[in-house]
């Protein structure tokens, strides 16, 4: 035992303190020490329960050993055998969907990169700087790409959220099956999003905070800009943005389209403002930039831009504003967001009928008893009392761009309940928050 300890102490201790302890290949130096283990173990059971008979013991436990080991690994490995891995049968939709009409380019989260090898010789590949993928979309819409993009997503990634989510569809997920994955604890990538994306009409750059990946913890650019596609209708344009420290009382913030002033106020309440934006036949990218000062000088604002809505002003058009966290997905992929007691939207409404939809949960584990939940758009209001899922549906009438309030009287910190340093105030998970037209 002492050989033993001498031998895997060493990387015992590296592994608990600079490596992924959930991650199973980091492991597999253990199974010598392991099977030692488990030999002394079995022959000391066999010993201590039939002394005179401790060999047949010992052949029998090991056996014993040896069949359970197997029905654990075969249903994994028959599961592992029978599907293609999930970055392959991606890939190999992409090449399906591309083969069907010409102008695709693949691209996708830098995870993926060294798959894309395998990607047929006919679908360009464009540049994957790692963390930075969205970047390289940007560069190619602004450089007047406007050829679709077939995008390999990590499904708990949330950066697509800097695209408008209209120009963007869903074209598949795979993962592995559940008796395979049990056996690749830790190994990526586990699964893929292929999310086709077409040229956008807005899409966020540096400085908006649209996803946690792309939101500045350390403080903000001086300005921050986004990028509006013109075009021959009359448009709308909605911001929300708030402040995240009281110094940001001092700052002032400037707002403007092409170089044309939309607005200015101080950063020290939050921006939750619709915009007018002319019919232009450009049909190019402007400019949308959000400046800070303080005393006249430039400077980083504790200021955080968190949403951005443009389209038509016929268009059904929501933005979440402050009381909203940033969007979140489970470990399959799917998306949600927590909202604070108080949660503020703006909604541009269709001149048809349409409805506000809101679907998500009361987290029982962490709030006793039911919460009042409510739904408020103008004169409007639905109310409800939840421990669990619940629905809300708000007919809203046609109108300009107005605010929608989603409250609840209950809520609860993280830390309080798991001792994880999360100490935001949760009220309300929501699956679903959007218009619906009737």
């Amino acid at each position: 035992m002492r050989l033993a300890l001498l031998a895997f102490g060493p990387y015992c201790v590296a592994h608990a303190l600079f490596q992924q302890a959930h991650t199973q290949r980091y492991a597999m130096p253990y199974v010598p020490l392991l099977a030692l283990l488990a030999v002394l173990g079995v022959d000391a059971v066999a010993r201590a329960a039939a002394p005179r008979r401790a060999d047949a013991a010992f052949f029998g436990l090991a056996a014993a050993g040896a069949a359970a080991s197997v029905a654990i690994a075969l249903p994994g490995l028959s599961a592992y055998a029978s599907v293609d891995s999930p970055v392959y049968a991606a890939l190999r939709e992409a090449d399906r969907i591309a083969a069907s009409r010409p102008g695709y380019v693949l691209s996708g989260h830098y995870m993926f990169s060294r798959y894309f090898a395998l990607a047929p010789a006919s679908l360009p590949v464009l540049p994957l700087p790692p963390r930075r993928e969205m970047e390289s979309l940007e560069v190619s819409w602004l450089a007047g790409d406007d050829r679709r993009v077939l995008f390999l997503a990590e499904p708990r990634r949330t950066d697509l959220e800097t695209v408008d989510s209209r120009s963007r569809e869903f074209r598949g997920g795979w993962a592995w099956p559940r008796a395979a994955a049990m056996l690749l604890s830790g190994e990526r990538p586990s699964s893929v999003h292929l999310v086709e994306i077409r040229r956008p009409l807005w899409f966020a750059g540096p400085g908006w905070g649209l996803s946690f990946e792309m939101a500045r913890p350390d403080g903000a650019e001086p300005v921050r800009t986004a990028y509006l596609r013109s075009i021959a209708r009359p448009a709308v344009m909605m911001i929300a943005g708030e402040p995240t420290d009281p110094r940001a009382a001092g700052w002032e913030g400037e707002l403007t389209l092409a170089g044309r002033r939309l607005d200015a106020r101080s950063c020290g309440a939050p921006w939750l403002t619709a915009y007018s934006v002319p019919p232009a036949d450009l049909d190019r990218y402007l400019p949308l930039v959000f400046a800070t000062a303080r005393a006249g000088t430039a400077g980083g604002a504790p200021f955080a831009l968190r949403g951005l809505a443009y389209g038509p002003a016929g268009d059904a058009l929501l933005v979440r504003g402050d009381g909203w966290h940033f969007p979140e997905a489970t470990e399959d992929g799917r998306p949600f967001r927590w909202a604070s007691r108080v949660a503020r939207s703006m909604i541009n409404v269709p001149s048809f009928a349409a409805r506000l939809v809101v679907e998500g949960e009361v987290p029982a584990r962490s709030i006793e008893g039911p919460a009042n939940i409510e739904l408020e758009s103008g004169a409007v209001r639905r109310a409800v009392s939840a421990s669990g899922p619940f629905r809300l549906e708000l007919d809203l009438p046609p109108g300009p761009p107005r605010e929608a309030i989603l409250r609840s009287d209950r809520d609860f910190v993280p830390d309080t309940v798991q001792r994880n340093g999360d100490r935001r105030h949760l009220a309300l998970r929501i699956d679903r928050f959007e218009i619906e037209l009737r």
